[in-house]
């Protein structure tokens, strides 16, 4: 063998060790990784990766989660609210449980952060019709305007008419003390 073809090889050799090691690293860093991902993979990943045990996977999930809301993501920036939020209100239902859950005990209270948060989620949500959202989320809303976390046009009663419209209990039940002869109904049977 010439020198030339040795070099030649050790040279080929080389850069395939090169190769795979690189692609050995990109399979390891792969999750942190979102190539043509969009604001909705974001918030999917996030949300289960908040829940990991591994811290790592875990700040990538909150990393994910902030991304998702940066761009707009009503749900993501639902879910940081919820979860900077130092109490919800009596009712409230957060949009994932089980993100919350996880993410709530990383994160600390912030209620600037909070009220920052619900308010473009708000924005983001209300583009569209009331009636076009889940009456969770209108029953939510309610819950938040009602409460003084959430500044709205809307009073919070328009809130929970549209959840109610969608036959969503808890926004009926929150509608009773608005008609009293509803109510005395409901509650004596008469």
């Amino acid at each position: 063998m010439t020198a030339k073809k040795k070099l030649l090889i050790n040279i080929l050799l080389f850069l395939g060790c090169v190769a795979i090691a690189a692609l050995a690293v990109l399979y390891n860093y792969s999750y942190k990784i979102c190539w043509r991902c969009d604001t909705g993979d974001y918030y999917k990943r996030g949300k289960i990766f908040v829940c990991k045990e591994d811290p790592e996977l875990r700040d990538s999930g909150l990393d994910f989660l902030r991304v998702a809301a940066a761009r707009q993501q009503a749900e993501a920036q639902l879910l940081l609210a919820e979860c900077y939020a130092p109490e919800l209100p009596e009712g409230y239902e957060p949009v994932d449980k089980r993100a919350y859950s996880c993410l709530s005990s990383e994160l600390g209270t912030n209620e600037a952060a909070a009220a920052e948060f619900f308010a473009k989620a708000h924005a983001e949500l209300t583009m569209t019709r009331l009636d076009d959202l889940s009456p969770q989320v209108l029953h939510n809303l309610g819950l938040l305007r009602e409460h003084g976390m959430l500044a709205a046009d809307a009073p919070p009663e328009d809130y929970f008419r549209a959840a109610a419209k969608q036959d969503y209990f808890p926004a009926m039940h929150h509608l009773l003390p608005c008609f009293p002869a509803i109510a005395e109904h409901h509650v004596t049977g008469i």
